[in-house]
């Protein structure tokens, strides 16, 4: 984003946040995450936001399409006859609350018609803003799962907290391939991110960083 404010014309001196955090006092639950991945136990999907079809059209084709995944959704919109599927639906819940009570393995960060990335004017929109939703989705300890070419994957891939795909179709193979091990490092990784996030880092880090640039110290 920084390179192509620059192409445009831009000459004020830039920060990149990277990131927004996310200020609550509450804490990830305890019984709900401590189950253990396992045989016999599939991963969990988790998609908090808008539900409604002309909205995220994407939800329902990953519903209604063969899978082994389980889906929880949360939010308001949800349109049930468009499901030939179960699906687990909590219904609105606060963001705030749902820190500490959600449900789910992984959060979708993800917008638009299609389960290919990037479609639709909200879809394309995920090159360039930085949803609100990862952010909730990481302090509620959740991995997330995100369009490879969204503004935010490369920090997905830095730090290791989740996956980054072309396609939801391709979460079948991901999730065959992952294992146990490997899912645990992203989780731990996530920890990281997440006391980050509950404190105000990367706001402070950038402001710091502007600061430094105006010889303003502190």
């Amino acid at each position: 984003m920084k390179e192509w404010l620059e192409k445009k014309g831009i000459k004020a001196k830039l920060q990149i946040l990277e990131i927004f955090d996310y200020l609550s006092a509450n804490r990830q639950g305890t019984e709900i995450k401590s189950l253990g991945l396992g045989p016999g136990r599939p991963y969990r999907v988790m998609f908090a936001g808008v539900l409604a079809s002309c909205h995220n059209d994407f939800l329902y084709q990953m519903a209604n399409a063969p899978r082994s995944y389980e889906l929880i959704f949360y939010g308001s919109g949800f349109e049930p006859d468009r499901l030939h599927a179960e699906v687990n639906f909590k219904g609105f819940v606060s963001s705030d609350d749902l820190i500490a009570t959600a449900e789910g393995d992984f959060g979708i960060v993800w917008y638009g018609p299609a389960l290919e990335g990037g479609k639709g004017p909200l879809g394309e929109y995920l090159q360039y803003n930085a949803p609100h939703k990862m952010s909730l989705y990481i302090r509620c300890g959740l991995p997330v799962i995100i369009w490879e070419k969204a503004g935010l994957s490369s920090f997905v891939r830095d730090n290791k907290i989740g996956i980054c795909i072309s396609s939801l179709e391709e979460l079948e193979d991901v999730f065959t391939r992952m294992t146990v091990e490997e899912y645990q490092e992203m989780k731990r990784n996530v920890k990281k991110i997440d006391d980050r996030l509950s404190r105000g880092f990367y706001t402070f880090e950038a402001i710091k960083r502007a600061c430094a640039d105006l010889d303003i110290f502190f």
